[in-house]
C-alpha cells in the first residue's frame, strides 16, 4: 500500500462501506447496496494474462467447431451489471442492482479480440446475469465480430432468458 491507499482505507468504517454485511455482538448488520458504477466500459479489464491457459484445457474435438480451429478453454467474460428482472431464483437484482448496466458492443469485441490475440482463445462463456438483456447490443456484438472477422464461439452458460424478446 501506498500513503494514499493507506489514508483511503484509514477513513474506513463499517458503515461508510456501501453494499456489507457483517457480524457485531448485537447481530448481524446488513447495508444494502446503493451505489453502483453506471459506466462500465471505463473498468479495468480482468488480468487474462496472468492466468495459464494450458492449465484449463479441455478436448473440445467432438464439439461443433465450423471454424476448424482448437478451442480448448472456454474464457469466461462478464459485459454486464445488473438485471431488471426479479427472478425468485436468481440474486442478481440484490447484488448488482435492477439497473441494467452493459459494456458497449465495441468495448466487448476489443476485450473479445485483445484476449484473442493475446492468448490465443477463440471460446467465450459470457457469464453475464442477462447478456441478451439488450437484443440490439447483442446484434451489434455479433456483428462486429462477423466485421472483423473473428473465429469465435460463443456461449451462454447463464441461458437465454426468452422474457426479453418481444415483437
Amino acid at each position: 500500500l501506498d500513503i494514499a491507499d493507506f489514508v483511503y482505507f484509514s477513513r474506513l468504517t463499517e458503515s461508510s462501506i456501501d453494499g456489507i454485511a457483517y457480524r457485531k455482538i448485537e447481530g448481524v448488520v446488513v447495508q444494502p447496496k446503493q451505489r453502483f458504477i453506471f459506466d462500465i466500459d471505463y473498468l479495468p479489464s480482468p488480468a487474462y494474462d496472468l492466468i495459464n491457459f494450458g492449465d484449463y484445457r479441455q478436448d473440445t474435438t467432438t464439439w461443433h467447431n465450423p471454424y476448424k480451429v482448437d478451442f480448448g478453454v472456454r474464457v469466461p467474460v462478464i459485459t454486464s451489471r445488473g438485471c431488471p428482472n426479479k427472478c425468485s431464483f436468481c440474486s442478481v437484482a440484490k447484488c448488482m442492482g435492477l439497473t441494467y448496466r452493459p459494456m458497449t458492443a465495441t468495448k466487448v469485441v476489443d476485450l473479445l479480440q485483445s484476449i484473442y490475440e493475446k492468448m490465443g482463445a477463440h471460446y467465450f462463456a459470457f457469464f453475464d446475469a442477462n447478456f441478451t438483456q439488450d437484443s440490439e447490443r447483442v446484434i451489434d456484438i455479433c456483428s462486429k465480430i462477423i466485421q472483423r472477422k473473428l473465429p469465435f464461439q460463443i456461449d451462454l452458460p447463464t441461458g437465454f432468458p426468452i422474457n426479453v424478446y418481444s415483437e
